[in-house]
């Protein structure tokens, strides 16, 4: 018996907002495509038990001019929860943060978190030597936001300007 992993063209799993998981099996030929649709092995039914959700959260779209078929479900989570807080401060770790502490003339980056009921809030705060050197990390648009390629797979809301501020005053307690 072949396996759905050899029949397709591509399979896929991806978000389709904060609260849906959506995947796509796409097919080379349509002799593929009927076969597997004819075969039953995809269904509303067997989504829901392999996902462990109920039938009727599972949305199922059969699209024969794209040789494809579409499933989605609830997320397992809320796109920007805490589980997914996690896993974003550790992608913003490895892009944000090593972005900003690479770009010459930067003198610190803190990402800053806090859960507020079931999200996740993140602050990226940053010091600079120049406005030059923003300019070196984000560009001459230095006030609009920088935002990485899976952004979108974390984010339930985003600033899309960036606010930058001289230091005033700073101060240490004594002794530090």
């Amino acid at each position: 018996m072949a396996k759905l992993g050899d029949l397709a063209r591509l399979i896929r799993s991806k978000n389709a907002g904060p609260f849906t998981l959506t995947f796509d099996v796409m097919f080379e030929t349509d002799e593929t495509y009927r076969k597997v649709l004819a075969s039953r092995v995809i269904t509303k039914t067997s989504f829901a038990a392999l996902y462990a959700v109920s039938e009727e959260d599972v949305l199922f779209f059969e699209h024969e001019a794209a040789k494809a078929i579409k499933i989605s479900i609830p997320r397992p989570y809320v796109q920007g929860s805490r589980e997914d807080g996690d896993a974003y401060a550790a992608y913003m770790d490895e892009t944000g943060i090593a972005g900003y502490v690479a770009t010459p003339g930067n003198r610190g980056a803190w990402m800053l978190r806090r859960d507020v009921g079931e999200l996740t809030e993140f602050v990226m705060f940053t010091l600079w030597e120049s406005l030059d050197a923003v300019k070196a990390f984000a560009g001459e648009d230095y006030e609009t936001a920088v935002f990485y390629p899976e952004d979108d797979r974390y984010l339930v809301e985003r600033d899309l300007t960036s606010t930058h501020y001289e230091v005033a005053r700073h101060a240490r307690p004594e002794g530090r």
